[in-house]
């Protein structure tokens, strides 16, 4: 498991001819029976197994400097988050007898940032990993969860079902890190998960459903970039399938997602910034793989 970040088993990525990128994708799959924590080259080679239990693992997320990921996992009756060092080791995050979800990182590598009940109902948190130190950063009597970092610190985006008379519809919104001027960013009728902020920080990615509520019997879900300056947004993925789980590589030369467009389970897609053009990443539709973060060496 040492070898997990080992820079020599990053593989190089093909695509429409060209040697781009070398790099690997963590992600969720099933392929062994319930849900895991795996990586993957992005060449296909060198699939790892990290987590093993008889519990779910979701929301694997790598750290700013590609020797961590961060993860859900519901081993201990909720759902916690937990950590997976470079030895393999996994230990706990963040100790609480609520549910957190949907953990992300701090540009600084030393903090994440996550949903949690604690008070009730979902807000936002910021929680410094060697101090423990805990700062709420939302605070109100509707759900806020899915947070996302700009790159350079300042602003968090995430989802929140205030403002909509069904509390299972949301929206997009943009506080400050401090918590303070917060403002709406999207105002639709649909429903939009997981959000990823570009490193540049100019857009978001995120998947918009296209009806709302989670009962959704239309399954044409679209990953989508949205621009911060103008506030359009486009399809990216422009599939009648389900598309989703978007994630920019920390380069910003590519957004992961999955689809089951292929047909059969969610499979592993490369959205490549540059040119336009998808790579399937992974290649059988009998199980799930989804939910990535996708890590991009120098």
């Amino acid at each position: 498991m040492r070898t997990l970040l080992n820079l020599a088993l990053a593989a190089t990525l093909f695509g429409c001819g060209e040697i781009t990128r070398q790099g690997k994708i963590a992600f969720v799959s099933n392929r062994d029976g319930n849900f895991e924590i795996y990586t993957i080259n992005l060449d296909r080679s060198d699939l790892r197994r990290l987590t093993n239990n008889q519990s779910n693992d979701f929301a694997p997320r790598w750290s700013p400097d590609g020797n961590r990921i961060i993860f859900n996992s519901d081993r201990d009756g909720d759902f916690d988050i937990y950590l997976i060092d470079a030895d393999g080791k996994v230990t706990k995050a963040f100790e609480s007898d609520s549910a957190e979800w949907d953990p992300d990182w701090h540009p600084d590598g030393q903090s994440i940032i996550f949903g949690s009940n604690l008070d009730g109902d979902m807000e936002l948190y910021l929680f410094d990993l060697q101090s423990e130190e805990l700062r709420q950063l939302t605070n109100n009597n509707r759900d806020d969860y899915n947070p996302s970092i700009s790159k350079d610190g300042k602003r968090v985006a995430y989802l929140s079902n205030e403002g909509r008379e069904n509390p299972q519809n949301n929206e997009v919104y943009m506080i400050d890190i401090d918590g303070g001027n917060k403002r709406r960013l999207t105002t639709n009728n649909k429903r939009e998960t997981i959000l990823s902020w570009s490193p540049d920080g100019a857009s978001l990615a995120f998947t918009l459903h296209p009806c709302e509520g989670w009962n959704c019997e239309e399954n044409n879900d679209e990953v989508v970039i949205y621009n911060l300056e103008d506030s359009s947004m486009r399809s990216i993925s422009n599939h009648p399938e389900s598309d989703e789980h978007a994630y920019w590589s920390n380069d910003g030369s590519m957004i992961a997602f999955d689809s089951n467009r292929d047909g059969g389970q969610l499979q592993l897609y490369i959205f490549h910034r540059d040119r336009g053009s998808l790579t399937r990443i992974s290649q059988d539709t009998s199980h799930m793989d989804f939910w990535s973060s996708i890590y991009v060496f120098d």
